[in-house]
């Protein structure tokens, strides 16, 4: 799995406008939380929280991960067939996240102005583009 961090609007404080604008942003970087069956749908992140005003370690999901269940929101799509490349598109409404953790005296006012921990009924869509290879196309040893 590969992603970038996703920037959030208004950063830590959540002020988007005015003059504590400056303030240091904040970004979500999801990782590995441990599981990953895409054939059912189901896989397990952590959501690393960044911002120069927060301890390197504040995650959500660091006790336990936030767990998805993954439903196609429509068919899958052959981009190219040389090299082979699909994409499709995902979502779960249903995964619930715990309180941030590891933040520092920043934990509680970030969980506030993130809605943490949050009851089941999140939205997390989802958008992939893979390759692979057949057997018969791998190189023989």
């Amino acid at each position: 799995m590969h992603s970038a961090p996703t920037a959030v609007l208004g950063g830590v404080s959540g002020t988007t406008q005015g003059e504590r604008a400056w303030r240091p942003g904040l970004a979500i970087q999801p990782e590995y939380g441990g599981r990953s069956d895409f054939y059912t749908g189901q896989f397990s992140l952590r959501l690393r929280l960044m911002s120069p005003r927060l301890p390197q370690g504040c995650t959500i999901g660091a006790g336990a991960p936030v767990d998805f269940r993954l439903k196609r929101s429509g068919p899958s799509q052959w981009i190219s067939t040389n090299p082979l490349l699909i994409r499709f598109s995902a979502y779960d409404d249903t995964f619930a996240a715990p309180a941030a953790e590891d933040c520092g005296p920043m934990a509680g006012p970030l969980n506030r102005r993130l809605g943490l921990p949050a009851p089941s009924g999140n939205l997390m869509t989802y958008d992939a583009t893979y390759t692979f290879r057949t057997y018969d196309q791998l190189p023989t040893r």
